[in-house]
This record gives structure tokens, sequence and C-alpha cells, in this order.
């Protein structure tokens, strides 16, 4: 419950929600106290004004002569009697007539005969014509500073002779019966509107509660969601990561199989994959085929993995043959051709297999375009289809280069090493006979690094190489 509660004050949206809703529970009460009491409190005076006017005037006729001034002259015989049944018929508390000056010349409270107004409201409201108007609460004090016992309305009415200000009339109105029946009316009214307002502010609580819990139920969820999906991921990239590594250990396996099948092969396909890495990575940076490259993030990769598959055809090949030191016959060549087509067809069809689970390629694609195309030539004059130029696929034409540098360079049972120089320069002599003009160019803008991975890495070079 306290953190559903310190949500609702913590989320921007619920302590808007509440807020809003308070706002409009405190409302009606607001409305209570500071509109309906003044206005009923107005409406009072406003009352009692009217009965106070229609008391003089009917006073007037009666009460008071026709002099000129309105004061002691003004008084007759039964102004006391008039005055007496006045109070009676209309529950007034005291009447008391004023002379211009203030002085108060008649009242049905005798002591205070005699006695001038002073007060400011005398001079600056009633003397200038203005009703003057005052509610007198129980236990306070009048305008006049006198105690007052009950609630009385205190009423001074301008007497005009001519126009011009002659008197007022004070009248006092107990309104104790009025007042405690308007406050019974208030008070039943503010406390609906109270209930009111606490019933829907109670309401809204309990509806904002509700819709904290399920907040905390959906972060909850939305936490035990994204630990789930962050674990499975963690599995996916677990699982990916073995897939990865037992992926490049197969292949790795299958390519020291044929490596180790012919011997003079030692560390080739090391640095088989090291050229490739350097020519791709050259091409893409400026070369007709770098935006190929760029559009297909992970070719590089895909390459040097797949160049480790160039010759595995040749497990199918007679040991002898691959280890002969001399010149081989036709059919010993025709022979050795073939490990091509076997090493293509074996990759392709375990790409195909790929592709029906999994809708796509995957390097052994690649792989398969390397070994069975990496012996073409770009006049057209390779083996094992006599393609030419574009179509041989550019892993092959890369390959191809990076394989005949390193057998250049190698010892072999039929051949010595050659130097650097030697196998550069045999390479340039082919460009665009054997090799592609493009690859040929990246592999002379790298030319030195390829001089380093070979003298560093290959024991069958020669002291003179």
């Amino acid at each position: 419950m306290k953190d559903n509660i310190s949500r609702i004050f913590h989320t921007s949206k619920l302590r808007n929600i509440f807020l809003l809703c308070f706002a409009i529970a405190a409302l009606p009460p607001a409305y209570n106290t500071f509109f309906l009491l003044p206005a009923f409190t107005e409406q009072l005076i406003s009352n009692t004004e009217e009965n106070a006017q229609r008391v003089v005037t009917h006073m007037g006729s009666s009460a008071f002569s026709n002099a000129t001034l309105f004061n002691r002259d003004s008084l007759t015989a039964q102004t006391g009697q008039i005055a007496q049944r006045t109070q009676k018929d209309f529950q007034i508390e005291k009447i008391t007539a004023f002379s211009r000056s203030g002085e108060i010349f008649f009242s049905t409270h005798e002591e205070e005969i005699g006695k001038t107004n002073h007060s400011p409201y005398f001079s600056d409201v009633v003397a200038r014509g203005n009703i003057y108007s005052t509610i007198v609460k129980s236990q306070t004090v009048t305008a006049e500073d006198l105690p007052a016992k009950r609630n009385m309305a205190d009423i001074y009415i301008p007497v005009l002779q001519d126009g011009k200000f002659a008197g007022a009339v004070e009248i006092y109105y107990d309104i104790t019966t009025p007042k405690r029946t308007l406050e019974k009316r208030l008070h039943r009214s503010s406390l609906i509107m109270h209930t009111m307002s606490t019933i829907f502010l109670f309401l809204a609580v309990l509806m904002l509660l509700r819709i904290s819990r399920a907040v905390s139920q959906r972060v909850m969820t939305e936490k035990s969601l994204l630990l789930s999906q962050q674990k499975l991921e963690n599995r996916v990239s677990v699982q990916m990561r073995e897939i990865e590594v037992n992926k490049k250990i197969s292949i790795e396996a299958m390519a020291v199989l044929a490596e180790y099948y012919n011997a003079d092969t030692g560390g080739h396909l090391a640095r088989i994959q090291e050229y490739v890495a350097i020519l791709t990575a050259s091409l893409m940076r400026n070369s007709p085929y770098a935006k190929y490259l760029h559009d297909h993030p992970h070719y590089t990769d895909n390459i040097i993995q797949a160049s480790l598959l160039h010759d595995i055809g040749k497990v199918v090949i007679p040991r002898k043959i691959l280890e002969k030191p001399g010149k081989l016959t036709k059919e010993e060549y025709d022979l050795v051709k073939t490990h091509t087509v076997v090493a293509g067809e074996v990759l392709n069809r375990a790409n195909i297999e790929f592709s029906e689970y999994f809708n796509k390629d995957s390097y052994l694609a690649l792989a398969a375009d390397i070994a069975l195309y990496h012996h073409e030539r770009w006049d057209g004059t390779g083996y094992p289809h006599g393609l030419q130029e574009t179509e041989i696929p550019l892993a092959a034409r890369i390959a191809s280069l990076a394989d005949v540098y390193d057998v250049l360079r190698s010892k072999r049972a039929y051949k010595e090493a050659y130097s650097h120089a030697d196998s550069v320069a045999e390479i340039i002599k082919e460009k665009g006979k054997q090799f592609d003009p493009c690859v040929t160019e990246a592999f002379l803008s790298m030319a030195d690094s390829f001089c380093e991975i070979s003298s560093k890495n290959n024991s069958n070079i020669s002291a003179k190489a």
C-alpha cells in the first residue's frame, strides 16, 4: 500500500491526476465558503435594509412632525408609543433618531439621548445620503462600542428634506433567528458538499491506487520480461558463440586434414588467410569492388574462413601424385584438376542444406566458389570450366592470386622457392592473363606486407629467397 501511494506522488501523470481530483474535490466547499456564505449574508443585509427603509417611511409620517429640521422639535406626543409599537410589529431591538449634527434626540433606549455620534461612517457615509449597514455578532460590540447580546443588523437610514441631509434613523434588528436559519442551511449545504467531495476524493484515490497497482504490476512484468529477454539473449549469444567456435574448429580441422595429406603445403592455409585478408581490405579501400564489399559487411570474415577450404578436394588425389618431384603426365594432371570439382560439389551441397534450414547462404557458398574456381584464369584458359574475367567469382579471383604467390614463395617437391621480387615479377607478368588486373593492383600496393608474412611464417623458403 505504501509503495502504491508513494508511486502516485512520484509518477508525474498520477500525481497530476491526484492534484486535479483534489482541486475538483476542494471546489464545492470553497464555493460554499467564499461565494454562497458572502452572497447569503449580503442578501440578509439587503433584506434588512429594505425593511429598515419601510420602517422609517412608516414612522416618518406619524412619529415625527413636518418641521423644517429633523431634531427634538420634530417629536410629537405619540412618538414614543409609535416607536414601541413599531419595535413590536417589526421585531426591532432599538430605534434611534439623529439630528444633522449626529446628536441623538430620540431613542427607545432613553439613556442614549443627548449623545453625539462622531464616528467616521456617520459623517462620511450617512451624512452624504447613503445607507450604512453592518452585522453585529453576538458577544461583540456595536459601532457605538456597546456590547451586543444577540446577532443584530445595525442599519442607518438617512433622512432627506428637500434633497438635503437632515438627520438619520438607526434601527437595530434582531437577526438571530434568520441568521441561525441561514447558518443551518449553509451548514447543511456545506456538509453535503464536503461529503460529496470526500466521497469523490476517496473514489479518486481508490482509482489511482488501482492504477498505481496496475502500473507496478506492469513494471514488474516488464522487468521480468526484460530479465528473461536478457537471459535468452545471453543464452543465444553463448550458443551462437559455440556455433561459431565449432564452425571454425570444423573448418580448421578439414583444412588441416587436407594440409596434412600434402606435407609440402605446411602453413600454406594460414598464410592464405592472411593474404586474402590483406587483399580484401585493399580492394575495399580503393577499387571498382569497394562498394560491393562495403555493401556486404560479412564478406571479409566469410572469405577469410572460406579460403581455408580451397584445397580440401586434394584428399581424393593419390598422395604420390601430389608429391611427385617430376613433371606430371597428362592423365595425372587431369586427375589433379578434379580436386576443384570434388571440393566444389561437397561444399555446395553443404551450403544447399544450410540454406534449406535458414533461407540464406552461409560462408560455404564462398568456400564452394573458391574451391571450384581458384584455378580459373582471367583470360579464360583455366580449369575446370574455362571461365573468364568477371564470370569468375570475386572470392576465387582473390584466393587465386594469394594461392599462387604462396606457391611461388614456397619450396615444393617439383620446384624451389622463388624470391619475393621474382614472385612479384611473375604476378605482374600474369596481370590481365591469369589474374584480375584490379586484384593485381591491390596486391602490388600491399606487396611489402605479403613479403613480411611469407618470410615470417614459411619454413619452406630457401635461404636465398
